[in-house]
């Protein structure tokens, strides 16, 4: 009799553990779903097709979502897209079991691709990553308003996303051949036929209080800009900001642009000036603009130092 019952124990739970299993991918597809829906009640503007799971895995075929741009006036911003394709979700079991979990992801964005590791760190959620062969020019809003080109590659290491935003980790990306619409108001003023393109690198380090974007570096058919910005208060409604960059003009810089080197507000450079360097600060903007250049941003007001060098 004991025998038996013990069998039809064991059989019950045979029963119920194959049942588990089997409807496990449906079970996380529906916790998945219900997460995006969610999100999307919580405001904000999401959209996805193709939701499939498995026992580990979660994939979608498309996830497209709807971020604030830049503010162009008041408080009228640009809304901008991310568009991902083929967006696959993978949980480490092992980690799992050592109460660590940490899932691998991949996505194609934009004719490139990012893919990844993400875990729970302390205060949010850390991920590393590279993303490769990513075309800004292939954006839609971007390509809208003539952006061609823009190969860009890079990696991030530990980024820590809390609901504050991003607290920590570092990154580095390099962009080639950014192609410069070419309104007609900027070539007839600059008197050319073209504004060439632009090739772009740069390194960050994130803390909970400052961003530091070093070693940046820009080059274009007018020249190039070396320099370092630092963002303190970044979290905040009204961070800082303070930087140096070192402008080099090239002969087409200096025919181009020298003209108007002249006409910068306090800048004290004229129209030969081939190399100069600019210093920038968090001004208030009610501070007198007698010794500088002070331009109005969406957080408040830089002001900007001109100082010319020897090429």
């Amino acid at each position: 009799m004991k025998r038996r019952t013990g069998k039809i124990i064991g059989l019950a739970a045979l029963v119920v553990a194959a049942t588990f299993i089997l409807s496990w991918p449906s079970l996380i597809k529906f916790a998945v779903q219900s997460s995006l829906q969610a999100v999307r009640r919580d405001g904000t503007t999401l959209s996805w097709s193709g939701l499939s799971t498995g026992f580990s895995s979660v994939a979608l075929e498309t996830v497209t979502v709807w971020m604030r741009g830049p503010r162009v006036k008041g408080s009228l911003s640009i809304p901008l897209s991310l568009e991902l394709q083929q967006l696959s979700v993978t949980l480490n079991v092992p980690s799992l079991l050592a109460l660590s979990p940490r899932v691998t992801y991949s996505t194609s964005l934009y004719g490139g691709s990012i893919a990844g590791e993400a875990h729970n760190g302390a205060g949010g959620t850390a991920t590393s990553g590279i993303f490769e062969n990513i075309e800004l020019g292939k954006h839609p809003q971007l390509m809208g308003l003539g952006i061609r080109g823009g190969r860009t590659n890079g990696a991030f290491k530990e980024l820590l996303i809390s609901p504050r935003g991003i607290e920590g980790g570092t990154f580095s990306f390099r962009l080639r051949e950014l192609e410069v619409p070419n309104f007609d108001a900027a070539t007839s003023l600059l008197r050319t036929q073209t504004l060439g393109t632009v090739d772009a690198d740069a390194e960050g380090v994130i803390s909970p209080t400052t961003v530091v974007i070093k070693d940046i570096r820009l080059a274009s058919l007018f020249g190039s800009v070396v320099g370092e910005i630092t963002v303190s208060d970044h979290l905040s409604p009204s961070p800082s900001l303070k930087g140096s960059l070192e402008v080099s003009l090239s002969e087409n810089g200096i025919t181009t642009l020298g003209p108007w080197l002249p006409l910068i507000p306090n800048g004290g450079l004229d129209s030969s000036t081939s190399a100069f360097s600019v210093a920038l600060t968090t001004t208030p903007c009610t501070a007198p603009r007698t010794s500088a250049t002070v331009l109005r941003l969406q957080y408040g007001c830089v002001k900007l130092t001109f100082t010319r060098r020897e090429p």
